[in-house]
């Protein structure tokens, strides 16, 4: 089943899951945990249609963590943000419009 954001949402893929992917496990101390960063930088996978963000799939958005949901449904985990909360897209070029 395929999600798609509507409402001026993103679908987005944290890029901290990607490379913990990547990333070898390591045995951390009972009781630790991780300090919670304040912005993020996500992958844009899906843009609703109504969205007048100047983003696409394949993009790098930085976004408030706090603003970021996700969504469990039939054992699959959606992580969504409306469009608002995109503070900024990295890009390799000049600035975006």
């Amino acid at each position: 089943m395929n999600f798609y954001p509507c409402n001026r949402h993103l679908l987005l893929e944290s890029l901290e899951e990607i490379s913990e992917r990547e990333e070898p496990r390591v045995l951390v101390p009972e009781g630790y945990a991780p300090t919670v960063k304040e912005f993020g930088a996500y992958v844009v996978l899906e843009i609703a249609p109504d969205c007048s963000l100047s983003t696409f799939p394949g993009d790098i958005v930085i976004v408030e963590n706090g603003m970021v949901r996700e969504i469990n449904f039939e054992g699959e985990t959606y992580t969504i943000i409306l469009e608002n909360y995109v503070c900024g897209c990295l890009s390799d070029e000049g600035g975006g419009e």
